[in-house]
Parts: C-alpha cells; sequence; structure tokens
C-alpha cells in the first residue's frame, strides 16, 4: 500500500511539474502579506518561559550559513527557560522564495551533520495544539558530551509539512497559480540526555508560543489546520 501511494504521489508531482512548467511562477506570495519581521513576531515572554541569553543555539558550518544566506530572507535565534529551569533553544529561518529545489529549506539533518553531530532516531509525529494539529519531525543529535533532542517542522506558504514528498507538492500547487511561496524552517531543541523529558519540554513550549503569537501570523508560524 505504501509503495502504491508513492507511486500515485510521484506521478501528481510529474504531472503538476509539467503543468506548471507553461506557468512559471512571478508573484510573490509574501508580497500579498503583512510584512513579517521575525524579531517583532516571535513574543519574548510565550506562557511562562522567558528570553535567556545563557546558551546560544548552534548555528550552522560557515559553508552552509553562506549557501543559507542565499536562501533565507531572515533568521532569528533565541533561548527560553521556564520556572523551573528548563531551557529550550529556537531557530528560525524565513525565506520569501521556496519555489524549487534550488531554494528549498535545509534542514536540521545537514546543519548538524556538518559540525560533526551523529543524528539518529529520526521519527515524525503531529503535536496536538488548540488550534490543530502541527505535523513535526524528532532528532535525536550526539556530538561528544553535547546530547541535543530537536523538535522541528517547516513550512510552505500557510501549511506546516514534515517530508519533501509533501513539500514539493505544496510548491506545485503554488506554481499552477503562479505564485512564488515562502517558506520557514522553525527548529526547538534542548541539551538534555532524556529524550521524554526534552520533548515534553519541546511541546509546553511550542504550544505557549503558538498561544501567544498574533493571530494575523499564527498560520505563517504553524500552518493552518485541515
Amino acid at each position: 500500500m505504501a509503495d502504491r501511494r508513492a507511486v500515485i504521489a510521484a506521478g501528481l508531482m510529474l504531472s503538476m511539474s509539467a503543468a506548471a512548467a507553461f506557468r512559471m511562477p512571478t508573484r510573490k506570495l509574501s508580497d500579498s502579506l503583512p510584512p513579517l519581521r521575525l524579531a517583532d513576531a516571535v513574543p519574548a515572554r510565550p506562557g511562562d518561559w522567558r528570553l535567556d541569553g545563557s546558551l546560544a543555539p548552534l548555528v550552522a558550518s560557515a559553508d552552509i550559513e553562506e549557501q543559507a544566506g542565499r536562501i533565507y530572507s531572515q533568521t532569528l535565534a533565541r533561548t527560553f527557560t521556564d520556572g523551573s529551569g528548563a531551557q529550550v533553544m529556537l531557530m528560525i529561518a524565513y525565506g520569501e522564495d521556496q519555489a524549487d529545489a534550488t531554494t528549498q529549506l535545509h534542514l536540521p539533518e545537514l546543519c548538524y551533520a556538518s559540525q560533526g553531530f551523529e543524528v539518529a532516531r529520526r521519527g515524525r509525529g503531529l503535536l496536538a495544539l488548540p488550534q490543530g494539529a502541527l505535523p513535526v519531525v524528532r532528532l535525536f543529535a550526539r556530538e561528544s558530551n553535547r546530547p541535543e533532542p530537536i523538535t522541528y517542522w517547516t513550512t510552505v506558504g500557510d501549511r506546516a509539512l514534515n517530508s519533501e514528498t509533501e513539500r514539493k507538492l505544496a510548491r506545485a500547487r503554488y506554481a499552477l497559480r503562479g505564485e512564488i511561496p515562502d517558506g520557514m524552517l522553525v527548529r526547538v531543541s534542548s541539551i538534555d540526555d532524556s529524550e521524554p523529558r526534552a520533548f515534553r519540554n519541546h511541546d509546553r513550549f511550542i504550544a505557549a508560543w503558538a498561544s501567544d503569537v498574533s493571530p494575523g501570523l499564527r498560520s505563517r508560524f504553524f500552518g493552518v489546520a485541515g
């Protein structure tokens, strides 16, 4: 059954790509939306979480950072802590043009591997938020004495997606409408030997952030339900 679905999806992508080739997208979706400034859009105090300057999120290696500078319009890195002392690191990369594979978002697997991390235990899941289900990817990365559970997701336009097949289909749909979608990669991580504890903290932080972000921007960070 899985093979049959993959074949159907591949056929659909080919047909949509062929049709899109006759309608090269020209309109940036971001031009029709309110301006997005990550530094202003992410709340400084989501729920019981507060900004914490004592720990910096991992950034990409120099060569990947150079590539990212050509892809992303904005990036944001922040660390938050709650009253119990739990810490989560937030990294967001936003690009106004996610129309094709040459500009697609770089994923944490590449970023961490380039820094010497071993990345393992990949899995996908749905995080239940009051606003809807958020599809996420879970990773566990380790380098020497730094164990780092990671939760991340990507958006294309107003949809949160967790597979490259879904992202290709979404880009093709926008191309058929003559639109160039924007996109976002959102990464939440923590330095913690306990994956269950870390992922619970990630989920608490994401839920608090989703509740406190401006309603007009919520779909751009978390996608829309359905």
